[in-house]
């Protein structure tokens, strides 16, 4: 029997009359695919592939010094919902390039997948306070459109749109930057979007910036544990954001649906 996997099962008679069961594997079907490369907000690569039915396992490996030399990184359960954080990777620091391999029941390994390779985001100063970026193309899926992010120090947990270019290019120039720090990132929207209990439809470089001392991580770990609550409110706003130490120098600033400020405070309680 042929199952979807490319396992055939079959029963031989040994040599006390009882039947034992036999798996042949046509391991030139197991190729499988990496979906995508993102980063996260501690700057570590975040691994996705797509789940093959019949795999027990599957094998990550990443580029080491030596140009197309890969090193096993990663054996994964194919019960892990497809992704996998690289915590020894530093986004910030340079790209990646990837590949998977897949186990089957039987103990075989395919021969790897195509390579993905990260983006890797950099900027440096322009004239009159403006700044360029430049960043490397990603490689291994298919997109058309960049889009370009912006944050200050009081809008890093919510980046705004300032440019959206087509996919030839690999650098842009911000002539309205504030003055003060500011942060960058580009994303990729993919043609075909990863789908695994949600559906990932795009990519996110490093974050840049002009701040020698940036504290990304902890910042965006301090607005993705903002809670605010009743919302609508009947007048009376609770504001709650993670322990103590991601209250210090922290403000807030509260927008009516129109975009204009209506309150802006420090913390009265820190935790």
């Amino acid at each position: 029997m042929l199952n979807s996997a490319n396992n055939y099962y079959t029963t031989l008679p040994n040599s006390t009359d009882c039947d034992s069961v036999i798996c042949l594997t046509r391991i030139e079907k197991l190729q499988p695919q990496l979906c995508m490369i993102s980063v996260d907000v501690n700057n570590h690569n975040e691994v996705v592939w797509k789940h093959w039915e019949g795999d027990a396992m599957y094998n990550i490996y990443r580029e080491g010094i030596q140009s197309g030399q890969y090193d096993l990184v990663a054996t994964m359960e194919p019960n892990n919902q497809n992704r996998w954080i690289d915590t020894a990777s530093d986004a910030k620091m340079h790209s990646y390039r990837y590949k998977i391999s897949a186990i089957d029941t039987c103990g075989n390994e395919s021969s790897l997948s195509e390579a993905h390779k990260t983006m890797h985001l950099t900027i440096n100063a322009g004239q009159n306070n403006s700044w360029n970026l430049i960043w490397t193309a990603y490689e291994g899926t298919a997109y058309s459109t960049y889009n370009i992010y912006r944050a200050t120090e009081d809008t890093l947990g919510a980046f705004t749109l300032i440019g959206t270019m087509p996919s030839g290019n690999t650098s842009f120039s911000d002539f309205t930057a504030p003055a003060g720090y500011v942060y960058y990132m580009v994303e990729i929207i993919l043609n075909e979007p990863c789908v695994l209990t949600t559906s990932l439809s795009s990519i996110h470089s490093n974050i840049a910036s002009n701040n020698p001392n940036v504290g990304i991580a902890e910042t965006l770990r301090a607005t993705s544990s903002l809670r605010v609550y009743p919302n609508p409110t009947n007048g009376q706003l609770h504001i709650t954001m993670g322990h103590a130490p991601l209250w210090e120098n922290a403000k807030y600033v509260i927008y009516n649906v129109v975009g204009q400020v209506v309150m802006q405070n420090t913390p009265l309680n820190p935790p």
